[in-house]
Order: structure tokens, then sequence, then C-alpha cells
């Protein structure tokens, strides 16, 4: 039974570790129309911005998930 327990609680910790972990932005811009200057001059829905640096583009439901 103990044995159990603790095959449990690796599980457990080993899923909680290897989650995404929210990185909170400074701004986020959402519902825009955003032109990259990337190498596929891509057109994107969102925009966020951390320290003065971009760290994600895209859709706006991915970025939402940064907040």
């Amino acid at each position: 039974m103990n044995t159990l327990k603790t095959v449990i609680l690796v599980v457990t910790l080993f899923i909680i570790g290897c989650s995404p972990k929210k990185e909170p932005v400074d701004l986020l811009v959402t519902n825009a129309k955003i032109y990259t200057v990337n190498d596929a001059f891509e057109i994107v829905e969102a925009i966020a911005i951390k320290d003065g640096k971009i760290i994600a583009t895209g859709k706006n439901k991915r970025n939402k998930r940064k907040i």
C-alpha cells in the first residue's frame, strides 16, 4: 500500500513539475492586426512584451495564457 502511495506521489509531482509555467508579461496586446518582420512576414493577432522585449506573438488564445 505504501508503494502505491509513493508511486502516485512521484507521478503527481512529475506532472506538476512538467506543466508549463505562466510567464507574467508587462504588456499584452490582443485583438489586433500586427505585422511581423520575420521570415514569413506573418500577420498575428496578439503580442506579449516583457522587460521591453517581445516574448511571444500569435493567436489571441495562445498569448492570453501568459497573463
